[in-house]
């Protein structure tokens, strides 16, 4: 008797502590959304709806996060992503698709940013040799479109690839607008003659979809870009963001540059 009152316990305590734990699970339905952004001009608009758009509802702000990725196409951002460490996360679209390739559970949702990848060149030179980022294939081909068969493509780090410009290792580099427009030499738009160049989409966990943060953020970014591609609003973020003394001047050239956020929708 006293064996199967205790076994009744037992199982009564298992089942008040799987419905606590299913309860508690339900609450958390929207408190948290962890980002994956660059530390580049994709990273810049996840930045302003974080800092700007003030994207910590009242009720969750204390559990909001944003995980910086230095480099989109690193090792470790695939990482993170797969594991489910992060929900949604801009990346390039080379590590894009081989993310969605090895994990079923993401998707591309569309593109955010376009033309943001430059090449800067020496000015009144033919390049022979363009530095650019390892894994970043649309930046080989867009080498190659772009100055011919003959001109070296040259895979780097991508920390190294400025520096290897600004040191004359090679006549060029294909970068980031953010770090490209600080670089001396001749700015060329990825852009071409009729299309623009997708550098940045935005890839979510299909799961984290039914959250309701996925729909604000999606709000928060419509209007995020419209704003973003407004002068004033990309002076004010670039100099917060990068630190830089980003003028009229520059503003000028990224649009010249053909350089635009865009919604995924």
């Amino acid at each position: 008797m006293k064996n199967k009152l205790f076994i009744s316990l037992i199982g009564l305590i298992l089942v008040a502590m799987i419905y606590t734990v299913w309860v508690s699970g339900r609450g958390k339905e929207g408190s948290k959304i962890n980002i994956g952004a660059s530390s580049d001009s994709g990273g810049m608009i996840i930045h302003y709806i974080v800092n700007n758009k003030k994207f910590l509802p009242a009720n969750v702000s204390d559990n909001f996060a944003m995980f910086p990725v230095k480099d989109c196409c690193s090792s470790t951002s695939e990482w993170a992503l797969s594991t489910g460490d992060l929900d949604i996360a801009l990346l390039c679209p080379d590590a894009a698709n081989k993310l969605i390739e090895k994990d079923g559970r993401f998707e591309v949702v569309g593109p955010v940013l376009v033309n943001s990848d430059i090449i800067v060149v020496k000015q009144d030179i033919k390049p022979q040799k363009i530095s650019y980022s390892q894994k970043r294939s649309f930046q080989k081909k867009l080498i190659k479109e772009k100055f011919g068969p003959a001109c070296d493509a040259v895979p780097m780090l991508p920390a190294a690839v400025p520096y290897a410009f600004e040191k004359g290792v090679v006549d060029g580099a294909a970068v980031d607008v953010l770090k490209g427009l600080l670089l001396k030499g001749e700015k060329n738009s990825s852009a071409g003659k009729t299309e623009d160049l997708v550098t940045y989409v935005l890839v979510v966990r299909k799961e984290f979809k039914k959250n309701s943060l996925y729909r604000q953020f999606m709000t928060l970014l419509k209007e995020s870009v419209t704003e973003m591609n407004t002068a004033g609003v990309l002076i004010k973020e670039a100099k917060v963001f990068m630190n830089i003394n980003f003028t009229e001047r520059e503003a000028e050239q990224w649009r010249r540059l053909k350089i635009r956020y865009v919604f995924p929708g």
